[in-house]
């Protein structure tokens, strides 16, 4: 990018101000704009970076900062839209998990990006980590031998931060999309799917709330899944 500070910063709650402000730090990026409709998050936001603009609507922020990176860190139900403004106004665009709620969206905005020329990245940030990374070199080496199982568990004893606030996005499936699988089982498939090296054939699953039934969505997940490569 010509401009690595022409970044925007769309969504600035927990995970924004906590995880993706220090990684963009990083990277030598710092926000210029921040879309928050919150008033209490946007306080925190010109308090943490009074250097950027504050907006409480995205045409208004992308029309006068014209980033060249939109990061975007709102809940599921507005990733489409908001990614799709985003590469139409020319901006690269990194979006947390899960990148959208339903197929075709997924379809419309990789054809919109490859016909824009940008780059449109999801976060897969376990698939950084040492452990992961270390293990998909065994497999790719070979020293494992042949692959032909995978046993994967992951345990929470609670709902993501703030999951359990009766204002929380994360228990209302209009806008999380669903619960654990989509809150939480994006990590292990991203992994999974990489590991893995073919794309799945055959998915048998079970949902289910067994702790947490003040939510609205599920909270437990099993799931058995065939991949093309015999996995």
């Amino acid at each position: 990018m010509s401009d690595r500070r022409r970044c925007a910063l769309l969504g600035f709650g927990h995970i924004a101000a906590t995880t993706h402000l220090p990684a963009l730090a990083a990277c030598g990026i710092t926000p210029v704009a921040i879309l928050e409709t919150n008033p209490e998050r946007q306080a925190l936001a010109r308090q943490m970076l009074p250097q950027a603009s504050v907006y409480g609507a995205l045409q208004p922020l992308l029309a006068q900062t014209a980033p060249e990176l939109v990061d975007v860190c709102t809940p599921p139900h507005l990733h489409a839209a908001q990614v799709q403004q985003a590469l139409r106004a020319g901006a690269h665009v990194l979006c947390e998990k899960p990148l959208v709620t339903e197929l075709q969206q997924l379809h419309a905005l990789v054809q919109q990006a490859r016909a824009a020329g940008r780059v449109l990245g999801c976060v897969h940030n376990w698939t950084a980590a040492p452990i992961v990374r270390a293990v998909g070199r065994l497999i790719a080496e070979g020293s494992l031998g042949a692959l032909q199982h995978i046993d994967a568990r992951t345990a929470r004893t609670q709902p993501a931060a703030a999951a359990g606030a009766a204002h929380s996005w994360r228990g209302d499936p209009q806008l999380a999309g669903g619960g654990i699988v989509f809150d939480h089982g994006w990590h292990g498939m991203s992994i999974l799917l990489r590991w893995a090296g073919g794309r799945p054939t055959q998915v048998d699953a079970q949902l289910a709330t067994r702790r947490h039934h003040h939510l609205a969505v599920e909270d437990s997940c099993e799931a058995r899944i065939k991949f093309a490569g015999g996995v």
